[in-house]
């Protein structure tokens, strides 16, 4: 199992294809994606994700005290196999955000 560690600077990425790894997100570190495709690993947050696209989710999503933008320009999708906790969750996009499968929980209203 590999492990990543996201430090306190700014990460960008196109996409983030995790099939296996553990990747953690720093209380001071922001990641800057399009994409996030979880399939097989762990992504823990306790910093900040900006997502521009889709967030895909089948494997562990551990929420800490991270926060997760939607701030992209088309609709983007929310899709997972039973159930992701989001610990703060910001939709910033005119034309929306869609849950497709499985359900969201938001636990800093």
């Amino acid at each position: 199992m590999s492990c990543f560690t996201a430090f306190p600077i700014g990460i960008d990425a196109q996409v983030i294809s995790n099939n296996g790894a553990v990747l953690t997100i720093g209380s001071s570190a922001v990641l800057n994606t399009k994409d996030i495709i979880n399939t097989a690993g762990t992504i823990k947050n306790n910093g900040t994700i900006n997502l521009t696209g889709n967030w895909t989710n089948t494997a562990t999503y551990i929420p800490g005290v991270g926060t997760v933008y939607f701030i992209g320009s088309v609709n983007q999708i929310i899709s997972n196999s039973s159930v992701d906790t989001i610990y703060n969750l910001v939709e910033s996009n005119a034309s929306g955000l869609t849950l497709s499968s499985g359900n969201v929980a938001v636990s800093n209203l």
